[in-house]
């Protein structure tokens, strides 16, 4: 019983600094954004065309995408950072609106917010953190999100990688 519980903690040790590594590069690549090259593509998407701004560091590398894809009762903004050419975090904002946005009285600020940030090691997920809470990686929930994140990076590398 001592061994499963010092294993279970250890693991959680190991999950914290990953995320606080990758913590750290977001917050270094940010910072680092008004020196990097923006570049804006369009993708083909579900319904038209959505803008991607790519940010390249002096060496020509992809440190970060910015997707936003819009619809009529909201928007996902979705932020991917990568560190040595492999995905290290996406930070994601997903507003659904109390109206549609076409409306004459469309309020934005009346819209539900859902912030997450997700953590990758070696190309696959490690942490979750939904409004402020750890989202249990051995949860459905979580496995399902991770394919779906893990998919959706691999789809928009595609598109950026295989643009007109």
């Amino acid at each position: 019983m001592k061994n499963s519980a010092l294993l279970l903690l250890i693991a959680c040790v190991i999950s914290v600094s990953s995320a606080v590594g990758a913590d750290s590069v977001t917050e270094k690549i940010d910072k680092a954004l008004p020196s990097m090259t923006k570049k804006v593509y369009m993708i083909e998407g579900d319904f038209d065309e959505i803008p991607v701004k790519i940010y390249l560091n002096k060496k020509g590398e992809i440190k970060k995408i910015e997707i936003e894809n819009k619809g009529e009762m909201g928007k996902t903004v979705r932020q991917y950072y990568m560190n040595n050419g492999k995905l290290s975090a996406v930070r994601e904002k997903d507003f659904t609106y109390a109206t549609p946005d076409y409306v004459e009285d469309f309020d934005i600020s009346k819209s539900k917010i859902v912030k997450s940030v997700y953590y990758f090691k070696n190309g696959k997920m490690i942490r979750w953190i939904e409004e402020d809470k750890v989202v249990d990686p051995t949860s459905e929930r979580f496995m399902e999100r991770s394919g779906e994140i893990e998919e959706s990076f691999e789809t928009l590398m595609d598109a950026i990688m295989h643009r007109d």
